[in-house]
């Protein structure tokens, strides 16, 4: 029995849950995408020289990885809603302490926002596996695409609001050096709201629901004989694969001396498998 018919629960709910990954992804990449592209800047201008400028990078890619296990535990103990939420809820408190080193000038503060601003990217490379929870198998490489086409969405958009986050810096009072932040702040910020708010039902509970239930259609289900395994047309295919590429194999390291795949009656032997193998 089909999945997706003992399941309707999980196809119904399966576009709101894409759709919400998606917009999550979206800005939370956008928010991710701004602050690795000026903190390089930002250590420059702080420290009056170019050789911290890619410190700031390499320090959200550790927060990006120390990240990842913490977060991976939670979302395998409470579910995957809570644990995107906590990263991107990281992420915006990273915003802020970005924003307050860049307006006093504290290196050491920047570097804890960037930090922090990794923590939000394991959200956004965790929620592909979110969006296989609520997949069916056959649908699941392209959902996980779809998230990653989101990812790369955000990451052109991001850079192309410097100005519009400069005008509102502006008025807002905030340093223009720490403007850009505010873009952070905005995609983090909605991308926090989005997952809390609409990621329900949560993705890890359907996918352990549909797991559930394809295995007790496993179970009732009564296992094949041996015979019936190798009269499978995929099992003679594989096994006709193999036995010519050794052929070949041996015959490119040996030579034709050793007769291994050049006789006759094994050539015919060969294609005779072949056919009854591929028919």
């Amino acid at each position: 029995m089909s999945t997706e018919t003992t399941t309707p629960r999980t196809a119904s709910s399966r576009g709101r849950l894409m759709t919400t990954l998606f917009a999550a992804q979206v800005c939370g990449s956008t928010g991710h995408s701004i602050g690795m592209a000026i903190g390089g800047i930002m250590a420059a201008s702080i420290t009056g020289t170019n050789t911290w400028s890619g410190i700031p990078v390499a320090v959200g890619a550790l927060g990006t990885a120390l990240a990842s296990w913490p977060l991976s535990r939670l979302m395998e103990r409470r579910g995957r809603r809570p644990g995107l939420a906590l990263g991107y809820g990281l992420a915006v408190l990273g915003t802020l302490v970005g924003m307050v080193g860049v307006t006093v000038g504290s290196f050491a503060l920047l570097l804890a926002g960037m930090a922090l601003f990794g923590v939000s990217q394991t959200s956004n490379l965790l929620s592909r596996y979110a969006a296989a929870d609520v997949s069916p198998g056959a649908q699941r490489g392209r959902a996980m695409g779809l998230i990653v086409w989101g990812s790369s969405a955000g990451s052109i958009v991001g850079p192309n609001l410097m100005e519009p986050a400069l005008r509102l810096g502006g008025a807002l009072g905030v340093a223009p050096a720490a403007s850009a932040f505010l873009i952070s702040l905005a995609g983090y910020g909605v991308a926090a709201l989005l997952i809390e708010l609409f990621l329900r039902p949560d993705p890890l509970a359907l996918a352990r629901q549909l797991h559930e239930s394809a295995s007790m259609g496993l179970a009732a289900r009564p296992a094949r004989s041996l015979g019936e395994i190798l009269t499978d047309v995929r099992v003679r295919r594989y096994t006709c694969t193999t036995r010519v590429t050794t052929c070949r194999r041996s015959a490119s390291r040996w030579g034709s001396t050793s007769g291994a795949c050049t006789s006759p009656r094994r050539s015919r032997a060969g294609c005779a498998i072949a056919s009854g193998a591929f028919r």
